[in-house]
Protein backbone atom coordinates (compact mmCIF):
# COMPACT_ATOMS: atom_id res chain seq x y z
CA UNK A 1 0.00 0.00 0.00
CA UNK A 2 1.27 3.32 -0.92
CA UNK A 3 2.51 6.42 1.47
CA UNK A 4 -0.29 9.18 2.20
CA UNK A 5 0.28 11.66 0.36
CA UNK A 6 -0.66 15.80 0.09
CA UNK A 7 -3.39 15.53 -2.80
CA UNK A 8 -2.73 19.66 -2.74
CA UNK A 9 1.46 19.25 -3.41
CA UNK A 10 0.62 16.67 -5.62
CA UNK A 11 -1.84 19.19 -8.12
CA UNK A 12 1.07 21.83 -7.16
CA UNK A 13 3.70 20.27 -8.50
CA UNK A 14 1.19 18.71 -11.59
CA UNK A 15 0.38 22.40 -12.55
CA UNK A 16 3.83 23.09 -12.84
CA UNK A 17 5.04 20.15 -14.57
CA UNK A 18 2.27 20.66 -16.84
CA UNK A 19 2.73 24.28 -17.87
CA UNK A 20 5.96 24.06 -18.44
CA UNK A 21 5.53 20.95 -20.79
CA UNK A 22 7.25 18.27 -18.78
CA UNK A 23 6.82 15.16 -20.69
CA UNK A 24 6.52 12.56 -17.11
CA UNK A 25 4.46 9.95 -15.92
CA UNK A 26 2.75 9.53 -12.74
CA UNK A 27 3.78 6.49 -10.17
CA UNK A 28 -0.10 6.05 -8.12
CA UNK A 29 1.99 3.21 -5.94
CA UNK A 30 4.67 5.10 -5.50
CA UNK A 31 3.34 9.06 -4.96
CA UNK A 32 6.13 9.87 -7.60
CA UNK A 33 6.26 11.58 -11.13
CA UNK A 34 9.18 10.72 -13.31
CA UNK A 35 11.01 12.29 -16.26
CA UNK A 36 13.92 12.84 -18.27
CA UNK A 37 16.44 16.28 -18.62
CA UNK A 38 18.88 16.62 -21.10
CA UNK A 39 21.57 18.44 -19.52
CA UNK A 40 25.16 19.86 -21.67
CA UNK A 41 28.36 18.26 -20.91
CA UNK A 42 29.31 14.99 -19.76
CA UNK A 43 26.22 14.33 -18.10
CA UNK A 44 23.63 14.23 -20.95
CA UNK A 45 20.86 13.37 -18.97
CA UNK A 46 19.40 13.49 -15.73
CA UNK A 47 16.62 10.94 -14.66
CA UNK A 48 14.43 12.56 -12.44
CA UNK A 49 11.70 12.00 -9.76
CA UNK A 50 9.32 13.83 -7.78
CA UNK A 51 8.20 12.26 -4.72
CA UNK A 52 5.20 13.38 -3.20
CA UNK A 53 4.93 13.48 0.43
CA UNK A 54 2.33 14.45 3.05
CA UNK A 55 4.16 17.68 3.90
CA UNK A 56 6.82 17.43 1.10
CA UNK A 57 7.77 17.38 -1.81
CA UNK A 58 11.59 15.63 -2.56
CA UNK A 59 13.64 15.92 -6.15
CA UNK A 60 16.28 13.25 -7.21
CA UNK A 61 18.39 14.25 -10.24
CA UNK A 62 19.90 10.77 -10.80
CA UNK A 63 23.10 10.65 -13.66
CA UNK A 64 22.82 7.95 -16.75
CA UNK A 65 26.42 6.67 -15.37
CA UNK A 66 27.13 5.10 -12.39
CA UNK A 67 30.66 4.81 -10.53
CA UNK A 68 32.30 1.40 -10.96
CA UNK A 69 33.55 -0.39 -7.88
CA UNK A 70 37.19 0.63 -8.26
CA UNK A 71 36.29 4.14 -8.60
CA UNK A 72 33.60 4.89 -5.51
CA UNK A 73 36.23 6.30 -3.04
CA UNK A 74 37.22 9.22 -5.33
CA UNK A 75 34.01 9.87 -5.99
CA UNK A 76 32.65 9.87 -2.53
CA UNK A 77 35.41 12.40 -1.95
CA UNK A 78 34.80 14.38 -4.63
CA UNK A 79 30.96 14.37 -3.94
CA UNK A 80 31.69 15.32 -0.80
CA UNK A 81 33.92 18.07 -1.73
CA UNK A 82 31.34 19.03 -3.64
CA UNK A 83 28.30 19.27 -1.13
CA UNK A 84 30.63 21.18 1.80
CA UNK A 85 28.90 24.38 1.38
CA UNK A 86 25.87 23.45 -0.68
CA UNK A 87 22.44 25.10 0.84
CA UNK A 88 19.86 23.64 -0.71
CA UNK A 89 20.55 19.74 -1.61
CA UNK A 90 23.35 17.53 -1.49
CA UNK A 91 24.79 14.61 -4.23
CA UNK A 92 24.59 10.84 -2.83
CA UNK A 93 26.05 8.02 -4.33
CA UNK A 94 24.91 4.44 -3.24
CA UNK A 95 28.61 2.44 -2.19
CA UNK A 96 26.19 -0.74 -3.45
CA UNK A 97 25.79 -0.09 -6.97
CA UNK A 98 27.70 3.32 -7.80
CA UNK A 99 24.47 5.44 -8.35
CA UNK A 100 25.04 9.08 -8.33
CA UNK A 101 22.20 11.45 -7.67
CA UNK A 102 21.37 14.95 -6.67
CA UNK A 103 18.51 15.43 -3.60
CA UNK A 104 16.45 18.57 -2.47
CA UNK A 105 13.64 17.90 -0.39
CA UNK A 106 11.16 20.82 0.23
CA UNK A 107 9.17 20.74 3.32
CA UNK A 108 5.57 22.90 2.82
CA UNK A 109 3.82 22.08 6.03
CA UNK A 110 0.37 22.41 5.55
CA UNK A 111 0.88 25.33 2.70
CA UNK A 112 0.54 24.56 -1.11
CA UNK A 113 4.17 25.30 -2.71
CA UNK A 114 4.35 28.51 -5.34
CA UNK A 115 5.40 28.06 -8.49
CA UNK A 116 8.88 29.16 -7.79
CA UNK A 117 9.76 27.41 -4.50
CA UNK A 118 8.23 23.98 -6.93
CA UNK A 119 10.34 25.64 -9.88
CA UNK A 120 13.76 26.15 -7.38
CA UNK A 121 13.41 22.24 -5.91
CA UNK A 122 13.40 20.89 -9.49
CA UNK A 123 15.93 23.57 -11.07
CA UNK A 124 18.61 23.47 -8.28
CA UNK A 125 19.05 19.53 -8.53
CA UNK A 126 19.27 19.73 -12.60
CA UNK A 127 21.90 22.69 -11.93
CA UNK A 128 23.99 20.79 -9.46
CA UNK A 129 24.54 17.86 -12.30
CA UNK A 130 25.35 20.65 -15.06
CA UNK A 131 27.80 22.34 -12.90
CA UNK A 132 29.50 19.28 -11.31
CA UNK A 133 28.96 17.08 -14.09
CA UNK A 134 32.12 16.82 -15.90
CA UNK A 135 34.11 16.82 -13.16
CA UNK A 136 32.36 13.68 -11.88
CA UNK A 137 33.43 11.93 -14.95
CA UNK A 138 37.16 13.52 -14.63
CA UNK A 139 37.08 11.52 -11.19
CA UNK A 140 35.31 8.34 -12.33
CA UNK A 141 38.25 8.54 -15.21
CA UNK A 142 41.12 8.93 -13.36
CA UNK A 143 41.64 12.49 -15.70
CA UNK A 144 41.54 14.72 -12.53
CA UNK A 145 42.00 14.58 -8.60
CA UNK A 146 38.22 15.25 -6.81
CA UNK A 147 40.22 17.78 -5.44
CA UNK A 148 41.01 19.42 -8.59
CA UNK A 149 37.56 18.56 -10.39
CA UNK A 150 35.87 20.54 -7.51
CA UNK A 151 38.16 23.31 -7.70
CA UNK A 152 37.86 23.83 -11.50
CA UNK A 153 33.34 22.68 -10.90
CA UNK A 154 33.71 25.74 -8.93
CA UNK A 155 35.52 28.50 -10.49
CA UNK A 156 32.70 28.12 -13.00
Amino acid sequence: MAEEYSRAIYAAVKNYLDAEDYNYEWNTDRNWFRFNMKLNGKVPRALCTIQIRSDAFLMIARTEVAAGEADRGRVAEYLCRANYGLVQGCFEMDFNDGEIRYRTYTHCGSLIPERETIERGILIALAMLQRYGDGLVAVMFDVQSPEEACRQAEAQ
